[in-house]
């Protein structure tokens, strides 16, 4: 059995985006209709508010972070408190936010969108590089799942709502037609946010799944593991080693089990591909 250690119990919302910051040796994460972030960082976790939905975080290779709020891509010195804006959002945000993101292996920023009435495949796709914030693709419901093969050759993407996970040839910044890579089972819950191991391996979280599923690069079911979450949101490899897998998760959804909203995490057996932080050059 899995044993899992709970990081914190501050019952989110929508926990999301855990990502591993190997210069300041922290991890980030966000609770997203909360426009909270937070940092945990030798034992001690810290937070700042932004009074806006927030989707995701990412470190930034010169420094600060990169925020995906509602209103656009913001990097932000969390030293200062210091927030400039980068790029407005592409999209209508009465009915749209953004959602998970995560940094190529190139360097640039990839970012997805949320339909939030939920009713049609309006959601997006961008990429942000030095060129500016660009619309790549979209016919999804909700965008997520982001992840990179560890050659760098395969971008994995999910649309939660239609229980699909998506495989695109990769190259510079730009991407091949995309293929179904896997397709869950409503049963197993929805795919989520999700990590690659340095295997090649696919591991994503199932919202209301109560489990992550490791995936082979063939799109094979390698393991299940349950969680002692119900709504788990995304996973991301961390530590010192890239040998620890952490999970946020959600109170959102339905009824609410006793760690949904808590961050957790686990030693899975394996160490993580690198994720890069995002290189404004590029």
């Amino acid at each position: 059995m899995t044993s899992f250690e709970t990081l914190w119990d501050g019952k989110a919302k929508t926990g999301e985006s855990p990502v591993w910051d190997a210069a300041e040796n922290c991890l980030w994460w966000v609770d997203i209709p909360a426009g909270a972030l937070y940092r945990l960082k030798d034992g001690r976790i810290d937070d700042w508010q932004f009074g806006e939905d927030l989707g995701c975080v990412s470190p930034i290779a010169t420094g600060g972070l990169l925020l995906a709020l509602r209103s656009g891509l913001y990097r932000f010195e969390n030293a200062t408190g210091t927030k400039t804006l980068l790029a407005a959002s592409l999209y209508d945000a009465k009915e749209q936010r953004f959602n998970d993101g995560k940094v190529g292996p190139d360097g640039r920023f990839w970012v997805g969108s949320i339909y939030e009435p939920r009713t049609g495949k309006h959601a997006r796709l961008y990429r942000f590089d030095k060129r500016g914030l660009v619309d790549v693709v979209g016919d999804v419901i909700v965008s997520n799942g982001l992840a990179w093969s560890p050659d760098g050759k395969t971008m994995y993407h999910s649309d939660t709502r239609s229980h699909v996970i998506y495989r695109y040839d990769y190259q510079d910044g730009e991407i091949g037609p995309r293929s179904v890579f896997a397709e869950v089972p409503q049963e197993k819950g929805r795919p989520d946010g999700a990590a690659v191991d340095a295997e090649g391996f696919y591991w994503s979280a199932q919202f209301a799944g109560q489990r992550i599923i490791r995936f082979a690069p063939d799109g094979t079911v390698d393991r299940e593991i349950e969680t002692p979450v119900q709504r788990p949101t995304m996973c991301a490899f961390g530590g010192k080693d890239r040998d620890i897998l952490y999970v946020t998760s959600a109170t959102d959804g339905g009824d609410i089990q006793p760690l949904d909203g808590a961050l957790i995490a686990f030693k899975p057996g394996v160490k993580g591909a690198p994720v890069p932080a995002f290189d404004p050059t590029k």
